[in-house]
């Protein structure tokens, strides 16, 4: 092979093979990161493809260089929406909105999305490896990035397959290889190129032994080391920030109230602070609600804790369990489920322990509850950590409105499998006398009725006025106060505010605006008004996804309302204006056996219980002739326009550069130049030269057959001569010179040359064109 075939070859299998190990590796070991959530042997494949096609581009000549890039194109506006089975111009436009965050995926095209990441990886991780050539320091510092995210991604245990592990320590192999054969002192090799890729069936043979070696499925969790940095992690931040806090509590530290400058007033830092993490399992379908302090006494300014008595919150569990299993034994699944929660605190100084209500199990220790509320022996700080399960409600649903609204009859043989089925180990001496004590100490503590101001009162009778039930009355008055405004700064109190009525007969006639404890107050004091037990509950307020890890912070301390309904338990509610969709959130529901007595108009089937809907077919109205969809046609339109227009400007480019490299050649490396273009040229009309033959009988073969021929030209063409090659043959062989005049002459026979193919040999002059 000719040095000047072997040459363009090497480099480009060099620095596509450094290309593609730094591509997959990057994508194998942070896919999760770019948006790749599963690398499959499709993203592999499409930058093994890319990444030859950036190299052809390289070193490709003019029209392979037009090709290459071409092809491209053809792999990301055709290859890629074909996998999806979308239109290229709705893929890119979706895939484009999803970057930047404008929009949520489509499912269905997730792979699209992937491969055009990995095109971006691709693209990138050439262009370093370009200029990683230019210096072996730049070409280091990439390996040694490459090794620190394989040691990054064992210590975090995450799991990354085989292959892209093996592709990596290969890339980081190489480089050190590179380094060695640089500064070996014995001897030195003439080319680093040629001595990598000599070396590659040795890389091969290394990466697939990786490969089929056995690995533990479980990978090595670094216990040790975690616990090390843990600990000493935690007593720095634990002295720190008791430093910062010196002794005072984080939370429900002071009374709450209403303070003038419209916050809650509690010791939490005005600015946002991460306070804790949330971290909900596969089966949490409703967002949370934590609950840290509750509050039975209101003076018109303040909430504070009167009652003496205590209140097992283990009772309000049962009674939820109790009375569903009383009221649609069949279905109990539809009005709340068991899910846990795994809550660990940050920086946060704080005896309280936040727990949803209607929980079951609290794993925190040196824990106890004290008035209803779940305290830690003492204040704990940063790592601390512990896991509640406890029963969501379905609130939203019509079927537990239902459940509220009615009278349940109990049976008293249910309480046993209530208390064994919904509870733990611990709950078991709990009888219902026990569950009967605890309804008349709710409704004497928190039902005390309260009488409020003739003008608040009459704004709640017409308000009440067609509700039949408890329920219903508490419904109209949570839309009623979350229809009004919410501020964070509703100015100072007036000062004859001074008692519970004082302040309702101000909130509802003139304030009518607030923060969540001015709405949780207000519908707390009308609830009492008319005869319900309610209480004021703080805590926070936490939007969690399924498997997902959440931070909850100050931003999100919250106060609401909770409403005693005996045979159900304590019922949150929202009056809060913007926090309804926060509180109401919940699941689909099982349809109902075809026995069963219960009204369960408007239920849906469960998606979650591998049921699958029936998506219905549109049908064509007869006689109606379909549309186009426009803007499908319209992306197209624009996907395909920007395609032709970005292989003219990178033709004319390419064109433009050739021209001043040609202009900056000497008039010997110019005529060899054309003299190659014209061989290309003669060797497609068919006049190839043969082995042995000179270059003297190949023009007396060109011109025996063209010199003669009838062709319509007015006057003798030097081209049908081939002159150029008994100039060329003068060169290699004679001692010519060659000088300006010759590259002139030269110029002329192949301009009259590419007249002739523009008029007879259209194809051929195109391609000829583009070969510059």
């Amino acid at each position: 092979m000719s040095k000047y075939k072997s040459g363009p070859i090497l480099f480009a299998s060099y620095r596509m093979l450094n290309a593609f190990l730094l591509t997959v590796s990057v994508v194998g070991v942070l896919g999760s990161y770019l948006g790749i959530w599963q690398t499959k042997a499709s993203h592999v494949v499409v930058a093994g493809i890319l990444t030859a096609l950036f190299a052809w581009c390289s070193y490709g000549k003019s029209n392979e260089k037009i090709i290459s890039v071409i092809a491209v194109m053809g792999v990301l506006f055709v290859g890629i929406p074909m996998l999806s089975g979308g239109q290229a111009g709705e893929l890119i436009s979706a895939y484009l909105t999803w970057l930047t965050g404008v929009a949520g995926y489509n499912e269905a095209w997730i792979l699209s999305y992937e491969l055009f990441q990995v095109a971006w990886v691709c693209l990138l991780c050439y262009l370093l490896s370009v200029l990683a050539e230019k210096g072996i320091w730049l070409k280091t510092l990439s390996g040694l990035v490459v090794a620190i995210l394989l040691v990054w991604d064992l210590i975090l245990g995450l799991q990354v397959q085989n292959f892209f592990v093996a592709a990596a320590i290969t890339y980081a192999l190489i480089v050190c290889t590179e380094l060695l054969q640089r500064y070996w002192k014995k001897q030195k090799s003439g080319d680093k190129k040629e001595y990598i890729l000599f070396l590659m069936p040795f890389f091969a043979l290394y990466m697939v032994l990786m490969m089929l070696m056995p690995y533990s499925e479980h990978p090595y969790d670094w216990k040790l080391f975690r616990d090390i940095y843990s600990n000493v992690s935690e007593k720095i931040t634990v002295l720190v920030e008791g430093l910062i806090q010196n002794g005072a509590e984080d939370f429900g530290g002071s009374i709450a109230g209403f303070s003038e400058d419209g916050k809650l007033a509690i010791h939490i830092a005005g600015r946002t602070k991460d306070l804790m993490t949330v971290e909900g399992d596969r089966n949490l379908y409703t967002n949370v609600y934590l609950t840290g302090k509750i509050y039975d006494s209101f003076d018109g300014r303040e909430w504070t804790k009167q009652i003496q008595d205590t209140f097992d919150p283990v009772m309000d569990t049962l009674e939820l369990a109790y009375g569903v299993n009383n009221y649609d034994p069949e279905l109990m699944g539809n009005y709340f489920r068991r899910t846990i929660l795994k809550i660990q605190y940050k920086r946060f100084h704080t005896r309280y322990v936040f727990a949803p209500a209607k929980w079951s199990v609290v794993s925190a220790k040196h824990k106890q509850v004290q008035d209803e509320e779940i305290l830690f022996d003492k204040k704990v700080g940063y790592g601390t950590k512990y896991d509640v399960t406890y029963y969501q409600m379905n609130l939203n649903a019509k079927c537990f409105g239902d459940l509220l609204r009615a009278k349940v009859e109990e049976n008293p043989d249910n309480w046993d499998y209530v208390r064994y089925q919904y509870g733990n180990t611990e709950w078991q001496h709990y009888t219902l006398e026990d569950l009967k004590e605890y309804r008349s100490k709710v409704k004497s503590e928190y039902g005390r009725t309260i009488t409020l101001p003739e003008s608040v009162t009459a704004i709640l009778e017409e308000l009440f006025a067609d509700c039949d039930t408890d329920y219903d009355r508490m419904k109209a008055l949570e839309a009623y106060l979350s229809a009004m405004e919410y501020t964070a700064s509703p100015g100072k109190l007036p000062e004859w505010v001074d008692s519970q009525e004082t302040f309702a007969e101000y909130f509802y006639t003139e304030g009518k605006k607030g923060y969540c404890s001015y709405f949780a107050t207000a519908f707390v004091l009308a609830a009492r008004a008319q005869g319900l037990p309610a209480r004021y509950v703080e805590g926070f307020c936490v939007p969690v996804n399924q498997d997902k890890v959440m931070m909850a912070t100050t931003d999100m301390t919250h106060a609401w309302p909770e409403v005693y309904f005996e045979g159900v338990g304590w019922i949150p509610f929202e009056p809060t204006p913007g926090y309804g969709a926060m509180r109401y959130s919940g699941w689909k529901l099982k349809k109902p056996k075809q026995d069963s007595q219960i009204d369960y108009s408007q239920i849906v089937p469960d998606p979650y219980e591998n049921w699958v809907e029936e998506t219905p077919q549109p049908t064509e109205p007869v006689g109606v002739k379909r549309t186009a969809n426009w803007k499908v046609i319209l992306l197209w339109g624009v996907s395909v326009s920007g395609l032709i227009m970005l292989c003219v400007v990178v033709l004319f480019l390419e064109r433009a550069l050739q021209r001043h490299r040609y202009a900056r050649l000497s008039p010997g490396q110019q005529f060899e130049k054309k003299v190659r273009r014209l061989l290309w040229i003669w060797t497609r009309l068919g006049y190839r030269r043969e082995d042995e033959e000179t270059l003297q009988e190949l023009q007396d073969r060109i011109y025996a057959d063209w010199w003669e021929a009838p062709l319509p030209l007015k006057k003798p063409k030097i081209w049908r001569e081939a002159d150029f090659l008994k100039v060329y043959q003068e060169y290699l062989y004679g001692n010519l010179h060659v000088t300006k005049e010759h590259v002139e002459r030269i110029l002329i026979e192949e301009q009259e040359l590419l007249e002739y193919l523009k008029d007879n040999r259209k194809w051929l002059y195109i391609l000829a064109w583009l070969r510059v």
